[in-house]
């Protein structure tokens, strides 16, 4: 979720909130780039909207 609703200033509050260790968080970054890199060949003609949100996603996730 961090990845998918949140800026990076919603992200770094969203993670000390939760008071994630790094093993933790980077965990959710690769689900957010698996989700992103399976979502995209399924939906890529057929729903450009969800590409283009699971693309915002992965680059939000590759850069940190």
């Amino acid at each position: 979720m961090a990845w998918e609703v949140l800026d990076g200033d919603g992200r770094r509050a969203f993670r000390a909130e939760l008071d994630t260790d790094d093993a933790a968080w980077l965990r959710g970054r690769a689900w957010a780039i698996a989700v992103a890199v399976i979502t995209l060949p399924y939906y890529w003609h057929t729903m450009p909207g969800r590409i283009h949100d699971r693309l915002v996603m992965a680059r939000a996730a590759l850069a940190g």
